[in-house]
C-alpha cells in the first residue's frame, strides 16, 4: 500500500510512482496513463483509477495539517470529523489502561489506529478532501515536470509523457464505478473479512488491487444519497445494493477515484 504523509511523503509517492511504471517504455494510452504514476490508486479501467484501500486517519490528519496552515479557522473546525460518530476502541495491547484509551478522539490521533479507515465524515467534506488532494498532486507532478529538462532519470524514462499534457482528478466514484471495482472479489481463500474494524493494509486485495470493499467500513459514493458497500459488522452486502446514506456513522468512510488524463501536446509547445 503506497502511503503517502506529508508534502515530503507525497513528493516521494509520486516519484516512486513514476519510477515503477516507467522501467519499459508506455506502449499504448493505459501504459501511458499508469506512468504518470497517481499516488495512491491502481487502474481498473481504461484513465480510470482508485484508491487502494479506504481514505485512513493519517490521511485525514494530513489534510487537517495543510489546511489549518493554509485556511481560516472555521474553515479548520468544519472539517473536523463529526466526534460524535467514532468507534470506540483499544489500542493493541492496551487492555489493562484506562477507559480514556476508548474515548473518541483517541481514534483519529492515536497511532495504534493510524491506518485505520477515517469515519463520521460528510460528503461535503469527503469532497473537500478530494479537491485539495488534486490541487496537492497537480502542484507535484507539475514540479516534476519542470525538471525534465535537467533530470536525466525523467528525461531517459518519461520521452513520451515530455511530450504530452497530463492532467488528474480525484473525486468520490460513481456508484457504477464502485460496482466495477467490486466486481473482481478477492479471492476465495482471503474473502473473510476481520471481526472488527481493521487497519486498511491488513485487507485482502482483490484482482485489481483494491482492498476491503466487501466490508470494514461502507463507503461514500459520488451520489450523495447513496453509499456502498458493507461493514465490518454486515459484510455480506451486494456490491449492486444502493444503500441509503445516514450521513457520518462509525462505521461509514469512503475512498476516492482518479482520472488521469494524458493528450499530446500541440505542436511548438
Amino acid at each position: 500500500m503506497k502511503r503517502y504523509c506529508l508534502q515530503f511523503l507525497i513528493v516521494w509517492l509520486s516519484l516512486v510512482g513514476l519510477a515503477a511504471c516507467a522501467s519499459t517504455a508506455p506502449r499504448s494510452a493505459g501504459d501511458l496513463r499508469r506512468s504518470v504514476g497517481a499516488p495512491g490508486v491502481v487502474q481498473i479501467q481504461d484513465s480510470l483509477f482508485m484508491d487502494e484501500a479506504e481514505v485512513a486517519n493519517l490521511h485525514w490528519l494530513e489534510y487537517l495539517h495543510f489546511i489549518r496552515r493554509d485556511s481560516s479557522a472555521a474553515f479548520y473546525r468544519s472539517q473536523l470529523p463529526d466526534s460524535t460518530a467514532q468507534p470506540r476502541l483499544r489500542p493493541a495491547g492496551k487492555a489493562a489502561r484506562s477507559p480514556a484509551d476508548t474515548t473518541v478522539a483517541t481514534y483519529l490521533s492515536h497511532p495504534a489506529y493510524r491506518y485505520y479507515p477515517v469515519v463520521g465524515i460528510t460528503y461535503g467534506q469527503a469532497r473537500n478532501y478530494c479537491r485539495w488532494r488534486t490541487a496537492l498532486v497537480r502542484q507535484q507532478l507539475q514540479a516534476a515536470t519542470l525538471q525534465r529538462n535537467s533530470t536525466t532519470y525523467y528525461g531517459k524514462q518519461h520521452k513520451l509523457l515530455v511530450a504530452h499534457n497530463v492532467s488528474v482528478e480525484y473525486r468520490l466514484p460513481t456508484p457504477a464505478e464502485w460496482e466495477l471495482a467490486a466486481s473482481q472479489p478477492a479471492p476465495a481463500t482471503l474473502a473473510t473479512e476481520p471481526a472488527a474494524l481493521a487497519d486498511i493494509n491488513s485487507l485482502p486485495a482483490n484482482r485489481f488491487g483494491i482492498r476491503g470493499l466487501s466490508g470494514n467500513v461502507a463507503e461514500l459514493t459520488a451520489r450523495p444519497s447513496v453509499i456502498k458497500g458493507g461493514t465490518w459488522f454486515q459484510p455480506n452486502v451486494s456490491p449492486r445494493a444502493d444503500l441509503p446514506n445516514p450521513g457520518p456513522r462509525p462505521w461509514l468512510g469512503f475512498r476516492c477515484v482518479c482520472e488521469v488524463q494524458v493528450r499530446p501536446k500541440a505542436a511548438g509547445r
